[in-house]
C-alpha cells in the first residue's frame, strides 16, 4: 500500500511541476513537444513498479531454480540414458585400446 500512495505521490509532483513548466512555454512552437515528453514521463513513472517487480531479485531467481531444475533433471535423464547404453560401453572400449596402444590417460603417446 505504501508503494502505491509513492507511486501517486510522484505522479502528482510530477503533473504539478510540469504544468507549471508547460505554462511558461504556452503558444510556442515548442508546446507539442513538452507535451510528448510529459506523456512519455507519466507512463514512465506509473510503470516503474512493474519494471522493479519484473526486475526484481525474487522474480529473477525463481525463474532462475526453475530453469537450472529443469537443466538438472534433462542432465539426470542423459546420464541414465549413457549409463545403460551402448555409448558407455563404447567409450570403455576406446580407453582400454589407447591404455594397450601405450597411450597415457591424458592422450599423449606413454614415455618408455
Amino acid at each position: 500500500m505504501d508503494e502505491m500512495l509513492q507511486i501517486v505521490k510522484n505522479v502528482t509532483v510530477f503533473v504539478l511541476l510540469f504544468s507549471i513548466v508547460s505554462n511558461l512555454f504556452a503558444k510556442s512552437k515548442y508546446e507539442k513537444y513538452f507535451d510528448l515528453v510529459q506523456g512519455v514521463i507519466l507512463i514512465i513513472l506509473v510503470m516503474m513498479p512493474l519494471f522493479s517487480w519484473i526486475t526484481g531479485e525474487d522474480f529473477i531467481d525463481g525463474l532462475l531454480r526453475d530453469n537450472m531444475s529443469k537443466a538438472e533433471e534433462q542432465f539426470r535423464e542423459d546420464e541414465l540414458r549413457l549409463i545403460g547404453g551402448q555409448e558407455l560401453k563404447m567409450i570403455g572400449e576406446q580407453r582400454e585400446q589407447m591404455l594397450q596402444d601405450g597411450f597415457g590417460l591424458d592422450g599423449r603417446e606413454a614415455d618408455e
